[in-house]
């Protein structure tokens, strides 16, 4: 629905005013709209590096549902060495 009103507004902007101005004043919101998509999802997805045992436990533990044991190992070990006591961990 606000898509729907933000392209009549649009519209509507574009019949009554001059048409030089319109399409570029459009142009420039659709690519913020799209740049300001982009730079959220970027940082949504970035994976921070971990800092915690629990961090590490829960990479391994993405690492493990994606196939990749090496790279699995290799956070669970850094988890003990960090919380030797964090039972989770050598369990998985």
């Amino acid at each position: 629905m606000k898509i729907n009103n933000f392209l009549k507004n649009i519209t509507t902007y574009h019949k009554f005013y001059d048409k030089s101005i319109a399409l570029p004043k459009f142009l420039f919101v659709v690519v913020t709209i799209i740049l300001f998509l982009y730079v959220t999802t970027e940082i949504v997805t970035q994976q921070a590096d971990p800092r915690t045992a629990l961090e590490f436990f829960e990479r391994g533990g993405t690492y493990i549902k994606k196939g990749d044991l090496d790279n699995a190992l290799a956070n669970y070990t850094q988890a003990i060495c960090i919380n030797s006591n964090l039972a989770e961990v050598y369990y998985s």
